[in-house]
């Protein structure tokens, strides 16, 4: 699709949640680079005994770098913070809540900064890196695989933008019957999403739920379960993003997460670590929610996508 600035579903009737995915959101398109760290290695340099060495992908490490492990370390936050503010689309592409973008923005700005600080930091590391590594690699050191430092620095990158998707309307007037079928896919497409959408909240939210119920019942001998930070704030986050999130205007989920943002009103870690009666009391609440959000779960989303950051 090409990028406009006209809303392609503005006009044509489409049925709720996809009408209001279209409305109240638009596209953000995320790009992080960094340098390539690994090379591959002719496996007939290697001594790989009698084996068939076209059945083997021998790659090496170029640099011994923690700072480039934190570069992408940090680069990891940052795809996790999209994540947890926005909804999957494709690949490097999300949906932004039109209620999120000033945060959104704000926030990229200000880790591209603390990115480049980072970068800077590897760039004045590189030569003697690459003089080390010189020494560790032997006979498998080539120095064509280190580029200049401005090159190095070149390969370095992150954007973004907002944008929204549909089809150039100059093409109405040129031809018509290709406008209408481009449309056609695109409205598609959209419903695609919307349901997708609905479904991943309603089972982000199932599991999300069920994690802190299964933590909070004991084991087979009785005894607590051992018990993560991030069984609650996953949990949490999700509950506080949600309106913002709910852009499909999904009000039986809605009904669900108010229920739940009251039961956990006021509950924090330490209590649901060390206090019998706040663990029995959360854990019979999130099992209710689990009961009533069962049913809403009726099929998994067919695009291979996530709502909440991994641990």
């Amino acid at each position: 699709m090409a990028a406009t600035a006209l809303n392609l579903f503005s006009h044509n009737g489409l049925a709720d949640p996809s009408a209001d995915l279209a409305r109240n959101t638009v596209y953000l398109k995320l790009q992080l680079h960094a340098f390539g760290n690994s090379k591959k290695v002719n496996a007939a340099r290697v001594n790989l005994g009698a084996a068939d060495k076209k059945l083997f992908r021998i790659s090496k490490t170029l640099l011994d770098s923690m700072t480039l492990v934190a570069i992408r370390s940090f680069d990891g936050k940052t795809r996790d913070i999209i994540y947890d503010r926005c909804l999957p689309f494709d690949t490097g592409v999300h949906f932004v809540p039109l209620t999120l973008i000033e945060a959104v923005e704000s926030e990229l700005r200000e880790r591209r900064d603390m990115r480049q600080e980072l970068i800077k930091q590897f760039l004045s590391e590189y030569p003697a890196l690459c003089r080390d590594v010189s020494e560790r690699l032997k006979e498998h050191y080539n120095a064509a695989d280190y580029p200049t430092l401005d090159e190095v620095e070149r390969s370095f990158g992150m954007s973004w933008q907002f944008i929204s998707f549909g089809v150039p309307h100059q093409i109405e007037a040129i031809a018509p019957a290709i406008f209408a079928e481009e449309r056609a896919k695109a409205a598609a497409e959209l419903r695609e999403a919307a349901g997708d959408i609905q479904q991943l909240m309603r089972s982000t939210l199932s599991e999300l739920v069920a994690h802190l119920r299964d933590s909070l019942t004991p084991g087979a001998d009785g005894k607590r379960k051992r018990f993560f930070d991030t069984t609650v704030t996953h949990l949490t986050d999700f509950l506080r993003y949600f309106d913002d999130r709910n852009v499909v205007r999904d009000s039986e989920l809605k009904q669900i997460v108010d229920q739940a943002r009251s039961m956990l009103h006021g509950v924090d870690v330490e209590a649901l670590k060390n206090t019998d009666a706040v663990r029995q009391k959360i854990q019979r609440d999130m099992s209710d929610i689990a009961t009533r959000l069962a049913p809403m779960v009726t099929r998994v989303p067919s695009r291979a996508i996530r709502l909440v950051a991994q641990d």
